[in-house]
């Protein structure tokens, strides 16, 4: 299984555990109170799972991400955002239907889908990350010049992952960009 994959199923798992949590941190906090204390708990069952959700999330993309000054700040900004419209909404969901809790599990869940779409933005890899990342990648590889795909070995020069159809000395010329080399490195053949 590459790193990638078991990231995703990571972070599904993390997605998935989230209302599970907060559910029974309801049925924890509520037990044996009274009704008007619901919705006290409710709200703290909420803030303490988008606490944890926003820590296992980092904890999960953290490798995945270039951590610069102004990326971390985004992030923040990204968590108050995201409350903030959540607030908002669940807030308009408890003036709709006169009901306190049902603005709070709203406010919950659109907090909730607007915070994974946020990080997907604020932590996507710029053009300057990418081109670093490519730098690093080992001497000898062909990488697809559109999307880094590494292509070395395919029997033909289109790239699986993105489409792109190249030439050879489309290929070699990119080839070129990444190593700084100027003539082609011959590969020793073994007498096997």
């Amino acid at each position: 299984m590459t790193r990638l994959l078991a990231r995703l199923l990571l972070a599904f798992a993390v997605v998935l555990a989230a209302p599970v949590f907060c559910t029974a941190l309801v049925i924890v906090l509520v037990e044996g109170s009274s009704y008007r204390m619901f919705t006290l708990w409710l709200s703290v069952a909420q803030g303490i799972t988008a606490l944890l959700f926003i820590v296992a999330w980092i904890a999960v993309w953290r490798g995945q991400v270039v951590w610069s000054r102004w990326r971390r700040s985004l992030t923040y900004a990204s968590v108050l955002w995201s409350l903030g419209v959540g607030s908002t909404l669940g807030l308009g969901m408890a003036a709709i239907t006169n009901e306190e809790e049902v603005g709070i599990v709203f406010a919950g869940l659109f907090w909730f889908v607007t915070w994974i779409p946020s990080t997907a933005l604020v932590w996507r890899e710029t053009a300057r990350e990418r081109a670093a990342r490519l730098k690093t990648i080992v001497v000898g590889t062909v990488n697809c010049p559109n999307c880094g795909y590494n292509m070395t070995g395919l029997h033909e020069a289109r790239c699986p992952e993105c489409g792109t159809q190249y030439t050879l000395n489309e290929l070699f010329a990119a080839l070129q960009e990444t190593t700084g080399d100027l003539e082609p490195q011959a590969t020793p053949v073994s007498d096997q």
